[in-house]
C-alpha cells in the first residue's frame, strides 16, 4: 500500500477553485461517484472504463506506481484494519492520488512525485 503526505493532499484540495485544475477536480469527483455507486457488474465495467480513461489522461498515475514499486518497503506504523476492496476500487483510489500528484506538480508544490509519497508498505 502507498501512503501519501496528507499535508500535500490537503494543499492540492485547496486548489479546487484554480481554473487550471477544474478538469482534474471533475475527474476526482467522478472517481468518488463511481466508487460510491458500484452495485452491479455493469458498474464494475464503468469503473474499469474510467480507470482506463484516467490512465491515458494522467501519465502521473503510471509514474507514481513505478516509483512506489521501486521504493523500499517498510513496516507500516499504522495499524489499521483495512477491508479488502474490489480491485476496481483500489485502482480508482490509486488514480485519485495520481491526479493529486498531477495537481501538485502543475502547481509546483512538489518537484517530483516521490515528494508526495510518504512511504510504501
Amino acid at each position: 500500500m502507498i501512503y501519501f503526505k496528507d499535508e500535500l493532499r490537503k494543499k492540492a484540495d485547496a486548489l479546487h477553485t484554480v481554473k487550471d485544475f477544474v478538469d482534474a477536480f471533475k475527474d476526482l469527483s467522478r472517481i468518488e461517484y463511481t466508487i460510491n455507486h458500484i452495485f452491479t457488474q455493469a458498474d464494475l465495467e464503468e469503473a474499469k472504463k474510467l480507470d482506463d480513461e484516467l490512465y491515458r489522461k494522467y501519465p502521473e498515475i503510471t509514474i507514481m506506481l513505478t516509483i512506489a514499486n521501486a521504493m523500499p518497503k517498510i513496516n507500516s506504523p499504522i495499524q489499521s484494519n483495512n477491508v479488502q476492496q474490489l480491485p476496481e476500487v483500489e485502482r480508482l483510489i490509486q488514480d485519485k492520488f495520481g491526479i493529486y500528484a498531477h495537481i501538485l506538480l502543475k502547481s509546483k508544490d512538489i518537484k517530483d512525485i516521490k515528494d508526495f509519497i510518504d512511504f510504501v508498505d
